[in-house]
C-alpha cells in the first residue's frame, strides 16, 4: 500500500461522481456482460442475459497492484449472475491522485493520504450503490463489498453510510483502524509517523465506535483475509479486532465473523506480468460463495 513508486498507476476520471458517461458492449471481457463506464472511472458490469434478481458486488483496489478498476477486474473478473461495480480510489475533490503523493505521504500519511482516500472513496461507494439500485430494478437486496489494502479501509468506512445495509464485506490486507494504518506506514516506509491524534474513520478506531457499529449492523458478515508476512496486518490482529466486535454484539454465531489466511506478502492478486494469481482465483471463489 505504501510503495509510492507504484502510486502513479491507475490515474482515474473526474473527481466528482457523474452520471453514466458511456455504455459499451463488453470491453472485450465477455459477451455475457454489459459494461458501462462512469465518468469517475467506475466500471459497472451486469449480466447481458436474464431478468434477475442479481446481487451486487462492489470491488475496490489499493494504492499498489491492483489499483485501477481495470486491474481489479483482471484480478477478480465479474461473477456470474451478479452486478459488479469496480470503484476507483478517490482523493478528495482532486481528479485522480495528487501528483505529489510521495511528499504528502512523508509529511503526514494519516492526514494527507489515508484519511482523504478513505473518506472520499467511501462516499463514492455509497453513491454508486444507490445509483445502481435506482438504475437497475433487477438488483437484489444482497450486497457484498470487497476492498484490497486502503480500498478495504474505505469499504469499512462505507458500511456506515450505504443507502441499504450490506450483506457482507470481504477485506484483503486492509488496515482495520487508523492505528493499524499508522503502524503499517511505520514498518513499510521504515520511518516514524508524525505524532498527533489518530483520526476516527473506521469501526475499530475506538471501543465506542465498535459498539455503535455492532449495534447498527446485527446481520453483517465480515471476512478478513490476511497474507503471511504482511506485518502489522496479521491474522492475529484481525482475529483480536473481530473478537472485540463479537463481544460488542453478544453474538455467539462465529460464522458471521471469519479470518482467513491467503498467500504471502501484500500485493497477492496480480503477478508481475499483470495476470491474476492463484490467490486471486481462490478469493473470487470465496466471493462467489458469499453472493449465493
Amino acid at each position: 500500500m505504501l510503495l509510492v513508486v507504484a502510486l502513479a498507476l491507475g490515474m482515474m476520471g473526474c473527481a466528482r461522481i457523474c452520471p453514466v458517461a458511456s455504455s459499451g458492449p463488453t470491453d472485450g471481457v465477455d459477451s455475457d456482460w454489459q459494461t458501462e463506464h462512469l465518468s469517475d472511472g467506475t466500471i459497472v458490469m451486469r449480466p447481458r442475459h436474464g431478468t434477475g434478481p442479481w446481487p451486487v458486488v462492489v470491488l475496490v483496489g489499493g494504492l499498489g497492484r491492483p489499483s485501477s478498476p481495470e486491474s481489479v477486474r483482471t484480478a477478480l473478473p465479474p461473477i456470474g449472475g451478479a452486478i459488479s461495480i469496480y470503484v476507483p480510489l478517490h482523493y478528495g475533490s482532486e481528479s485522480g491522485w495528487p501528483t505529489d503523493l510521495a511528499a504528502r505521504q512523508q509529511q503526514n500519511y494519516l492526514g494527507q493520504i489515508f484519511t482523504p482516500f478513505v473518506q472520499s472513496t467511501a462516499a463514492a461507494i455509497a453513491q454508486h450503490v444507490g445509483e445502481v439500485r435506482t438504475r437497475y430494478p433487477q438488483a437484489s437486496d444482497r450486497l457484498v463489498l470487497f476492498g484490497f489494502s486502503i480500498g478495504g479501509s474505505a469499504v469499512l468506512a462505507a458500511l456506515e453510510s450505504l443507502p441499504t445495509p450490506a450483506t457482507a464485506a470481504v477485506l484483503l490486507n486492509a488496515p482495520l483502524s487508523a492505528a493499524q494504518a499508522r503502524d503499517n506506514y511505520t514498518i513499510k516506509a521504515r520511518q516514524p509517523h508524525p505524532s498527533g491524534a489518530l483520526p476516527e474513520l473506521l469501526p475499530f478506531d475506538s471501543v465506542e465506535r465498535t459498539a455503535r457499529f455492532a449495534g447498527s449492523h446485527p446481520d453483517l458478515q465480515l471476512m478478513l483475509v490476511q497474507s503471511a508476512g504482511d506485518e502489522p496486518l496479521t491474522v492475529a490482529a484481525a482475529t483480536a479486532l473481530l473478537e472485540d466486535l463479537r463481544q460488542q454484539r453478544s453474538d455467539d454465531d462465529d460464522r458471521r465473523f471469519e479470518v482467513r489466511q491467503l498467500g504471502q506478502g501484500h500485493n497477492i492478486l496480480l503477478d508481475p506480468e499483470g495476470r491474476a494469481t492463484a490467490e486471486a482465483l481462490e478469493l473470487r471463489r470465496w466471493l462467489s460463495a458469499i453472493l449465493r
